[in-house]
């Protein structure tokens, strides 16, 4: 009823779902990239650290080793 179309008349068909699926999610991206990319970019962000905590540790064995 969002998109005024009738889906699955007949047969079940995957190309007739993933069509609808982009015709909803067009209707609604702004919405739902506003729920979505904050979550996105705060992982990226904890992945980000995450990565430079293991190389600063990496870099400080490394030269606790050379000592």
């Amino acid at each position: 009823t969002q998109l005024n179309l009738t889906i699955q008349q007949g047969e079940h068909s995957s190309v007739v779902d993933a069509k609808t699926c982009m015709l909803l999610y067009r209707k609604v991206k702004v919405e739902w990239e506003k729920l979505v990319a904050p979550r996105r970019y705060k992982a990226q962000v904890v992945k980000a650290k995450t990565k430079e905590r293991f190389a600063k540790l990496r870099q400080e064995i490394k030269e606790q080793q050379q000592r």
